[in-house]
Parts: C-alpha cells; sequence; structure tokens
C-alpha cells in the first residue's frame, strides 16, 4: 500500500499539477498527497511545453509536505526514479539526462517536474511516464511497452517510485549532495564515516571521494550516475535565459550543476537551464 495519507485518482483530468497547485493554494491537505490521472487532456511540461499524457500512461503529481534546502532537489527526484526503473524493469540500460528526463535505448520515457511552494511548506513533483500508451508524437519518444515488449503494472511502479523518494529524502535533505553514506539495509538510519584523504590516489583501500552520497547497491552517487549519464560524451547546448553556452559536456560537479567545455577551454557550471545535444 502507498505510505501517502492522501490520494486521489481520476479517470480523466485536464492536469494534474493544476489540481495539485489548486490544493496547495487552498491548503486542502495538511500532509503529503498524490493525485493520479488515467489520462490527462491537458498537461503541461518545463516552459509550458505539452505533455502528451494518453490512456496507459503513468500520470501523476506527488506533493510533499516539505520544502528542500537543497539546490539539487529535481535531480534527486530524477535519480530515484531512474533507480527505481532499473531494479523494477531488470534493465540497466536506462539513462538520465540532466536534470529530470529519463531516457531507454535513446527514447524519452519519462518527465518530470517540480515546483516549491515555500508560503505553504508545499513541493508539487510531477511525473509523467510512458508505460503502457502508445508512444507519443514527438521525437526522441518512446514508451516502454514498445521498448521492452512488457506489459507494465502501473499502481506498482507508482508505488516504487514514490516509496523510493520518501525512503531517501531524509537522507537527502540531511547530506545533499556533499556527503558519502555506506551501504545500509535500512535507508533511514545513515551511518556517517569521516572524508577520505584528498591526496589519496582512486584505486587503493577502498576509500571513495567523500562529495558524492552513496546509495545502496550501487556504489556511491558519483558512480550511479556517471554509469547512466546520457548526455556523456555528447556535444551540447544549453540555454539559460538569455545566455546559450555551447560545447563539449562535461559532466555535473558535486553540486549536482552541469559542466559544459567551450572552445576555449574553459568549463562553465550551471544549476539550471535547457539542455540540447547536436
Amino acid at each position: 500500500m502507498l505510505s501517502i495519507k492522501y490520494i486521489e485518482h481520476y479517470e480523466t483530468l485536464d492536469s494534474t499539477m493544476a489540481l495539485a497547485e489548486m490544493y496547495i493554494h487552498q491548503q486542502k491537505y495538511d500532509d503529503h498527497f498524490l493525485i493520479i490521472a488515467n489520462q490527462q487532456t491537458n498537461a503541461r511540461g518545463r516552459k509550458g511545453n505539452d505533455w502528451h499524457s494518453d490512456i496507459g500512461g503513468l500520470w501523476f503529481n506527488l506533493v510533499l509536505n516539505h520544502v528542500s534546502e537543497q539546490k539539487t532537489f529535481t535531480l534527486f527526484i530524477g535519480l530515484c526514479i531512474l533507480k527505481s526503473l532499473i531494479e523494477l524493469c531488470n534493465n540497466d540500460d536506462f539513462r538520465i539526462k540532466w536534470p529530470n528526463d529519463i531516457y531507454l535505448y535513446d527514447k524519452k520515457i519519462c518527465g518530470l517536474m517540480c515546483s516549491q511552494f515555500s508560503k505553504f511548506h508545499k513541493t508539487n513533483i510531477g511525473i509523467g511516464i510512458n508505460t503502457n500508451n502508445d508512444t507519443p508524437p514527438l521525437e526522441h519518444s518512446g514508451s516502454l511497452i514498445k521498448l521492452l515488449s512488457i506489459r507494465i503494472d502501473n499502481e506498482i511502479y507508482l508505488q516504487k517510485i514514490v516509496d523510493t523518494i520518501l525512503n531517501y529524502l531524509p537522507i537527502f535533505e540531511k547530506y545533499g549532495l556533499s556527503m558519502k553514506i555506506p551501504e545500509s539495509n535500512n535507508m533511514s538510519l545513515p551511518i556517517t564515516c569521516p572524508p577520505r584523504d584528498e591526496g589519496a590516489g582512486g584505486g587503493g583501500g577502498g576509500k571513495l571521494p567523500h562529495r558524492w552520497i552513496k546509495l545502496r547497491d550501487y556504489g556511491y552517487w558519483s558512480d550511479f550516475y556517471d554509469k547512466h549519464d546520457y548526455l556523456k560524451g555528447k556535444y551540447i547546448k544549453i540555454i539559460n535565459g538569455e545566455e546559450i553556452y555551447e560545447g563539449q559536456y562535461s559532466g555535473i560537479n558535486e553540486h549536482g550543476e552541469i559542466g559544459i567545455l567551450d572552445d576555449q577551454n574553459v568549463i562553465h557550471y550551471l544549476c539550471s537551464g535547457t539542455v540540447k545535444y547536436l
């Protein structure tokens, strides 16, 4: 059973995001709540883009009675979804495109949006996953049923993703992306370890960079992200307001910021922006 106090499930809805925002302003619920729709008729993605939400897909908004102090919150949610899909599908080919898109075999199958409402102490997380629906008529889009030839139980996937987010949230808020956490069967009871000697070599003694969270069963956060980094090796463009950066993708730093190497051999790190690969 989902560990959420308030759940609303609709057959058809204009937008789970819009309804969740309305409830936040109305202060309808005093705890986490979840809004699910089997189909959305007016869903929206980042920058106001349309999000195709046909019957068969998994469309929901998770609203947390919580406001994160971490700047990398959206990336954290994306990694929780990535981890969940890898485990549910028993498939390690899923990739994350910084900071909030999940790909499989070069096809986008998941997107998410996060909005914080400090006045009401709420965070609105909109998640859309192409599970059993037809492939959306968009470039580079795909669905799990088409790519994996399996039918997805949306209820199980929903529960797994929500549980993963709630389980990791206390650890994330305490450590962000700045500490390491040893493996533990109980993710809510992390054991802290001292940071390694910065001068130590990368190969010996089991010492690993202290600036990354350690994820259970996946080694360190840096390893997990790096292994599933969709942009690795790509030439990219980042549009950040009126500024446009173009160059070689250079990974992310310990703050979760994306790096881009320009033609002057200078790496620029950005905490937000729209990323396109060329």
